[in-house]
């Protein structure tokens, strides 16, 4: 095996360390891949089927889109970061602890508030707008019959930042209840 492989595969798993919750692999290839070069893009998918094949890490599908994945690091994971934590230099510690201190929020709404867009039969679209915490569904609001792509890429843009109060007024409601 690659010195550049082990070496991808400690930074990934101090990543997963770092970041602290499940994370989707498509945060994981914009973090480590295009949003800095930490590892490179060809190598990702296979440090994670290595990973997960020595169970250093887990990869859990969502509960309602078997399409997106969560990753994490497990016990096993934790105990080989342990021993190979000085493999990586104290600079690019310090720059990954950094980057996932101050982007993590960003990535998690990108990750916990999603959209999917469906065409119907009628040639209209449909917007299903998810909150997630982590991989469970805490909330789905549905827009039907939205006339054009247009609009419900629209919708789909602006559900981030209309999708905390709305919330907030479901868990009003249902707490006063």
């Amino acid at each position: 095996m690659s010195n550049d492989l082990v070496t991808n595969k400690i930074l990934l798993l101090f990543v997963l360390e770092k970041y602290e919750i499940p994370i989707t692999k498509e945060n994981i290839f914009q973090m480590c891949c295009i949003d800095n070069t930490w590892i490179p893009y060809l190598f990702v998918e296979q440090i994670l089927d290595e990973l997960i094949n020595s169970k250093m890490i887990i990869c859990r599908e969502d509960r309602r889109n078997q399409d997106t994945k969560y990753y994490e690091i497990t016990e096993d994971g934790h105990t080989c970061l342990m021993y190979f934590y000085e493999n990586i230099f104290k600079s690019t510690r310090e720059e990954i602890a950094s980057y996932i201190r101050s982007q993590k929020l960003n990535y998690r709404i990108k990750q916990e508030l999603t959209t999917k867009i469906e065409l119907t039969q009628d040639r209209t679209y449909n917007v299903r707008c998810l909150i997630k915490q982590e991989t469970h569904l805490l909330c789905e609001f549905k827009i039907y019959n939205v006339p054009t792509k247009k609009k419900a890429n629209e919708i789909a843009q602006l559900w981030p930042s209309v999708a905390p109060q709305l919330y907030k007024f479901y868990v009003d409601i249902q707490t006063n209840n």
